[in-house]
């Protein structure tokens, strides 16, 4: 006899550090199948979760299903994923394992007024049990750390808007944060902060500010400064990287 399938939200949950992944599918339970055996060979997609399985062990992970939803559509089940990853914010790495929002797009996804307000409902619903909500929401609490102070400093400065322009001077992207930056170019925060310090003179091809120190000197100078490394290394070696 076929398994019944649950549609629903489900989540891949650490014990040790509180953390979570949360997702969606038609058949959750064998979505979390697929996530264990994928976790257990080394291949998971996202590779934040696969050290911390690599690093606490199965033993301390837990598969189960948080929310069942039948005969729900496949719009219905994205909203209620993203409005779950919004609300528990494991979107962010001090919480979670979820490399963009969810919801049929990343970072950065706009939403119609008539979304949002499902959203909104979903987030303001009684939708996680007491218990489910209790093991995500502990990610959010704990001893204060010794190192409380850098800590603060480096989300403080992860916290920075970041301006995104083509190397022609043109405005691409702006981001509320850096690892905003980082997870829309599926790269690494400290490739971005390299890139705005200056250690790097450019980033995926284009050029880093901070917005809050933006100005338009700056931007001419790194203009300028690129093209002269690209032309120089176009004599040179008859290409432009």
């Amino acid at each position: 006899m076929a398994k019944e399938k649950i549609s629903g939200i489900y989540c891949v949950y650490n014990k040790k550090s509180n953390k979570a992944y949360i997702g969606k599918s038609v058949n959750c339970k064998k979505r979390l199948s697929e996530h264990r055996s994928v976790l257990i060979a080394g291949k998971h997609h996202s590779a934040y979760l696969q050290r911390s399985f690599n690093f606490h062990g199965i033993e301390n992970f837990e598969f189960y299903v948080i929310i069942d939803y039948k005969d729900k559509t496949d719009e219905e089940l994205y909203f209620m994923e993203k409005a779950l990853i919004l609300m528990f914010e494991t979107y962010k790495s001090d919480f979670g394992y979820n490399m963009d929002l969810g919801g049929k797009g990343s970072l950065g996804l706009k939403h119609t007024d008539e979304s949002k307000r499902k959203i909104s409902e979903v987030q303001k619903g009684k939708i996680l049990s007491e218990e489910h909500k209790q093991k995500i929401s502990n990610s959010h609490k704990g001893i204060t750390p010794k190192n409380y102070k850098i800590l603060e400093k480096y989300r403080d400065e992860h916290r920075q808007k970041v301006l995104v322009y083509t190397i022609a001077g043109d405005l691409f992207i702006e981001f509320d944060s850096i690892n905003d930056c980082a997870r829309y170019f599926n790269s690494h925060a400290t490739n971005v902060v390299k890139t705005l310090k200056g250690k790097h003179k450019t980033f995926k091809g284009y050029l880093l500010f901070y917005k809050d120190s933006f100005s338009e000197s700056e931007l001419e100078y790194k203009k300028s400064e690129v093209t002269t490394r690209m032309i120089s290394r176009y004599k040179e070696y008859g290409r432009f990287n």
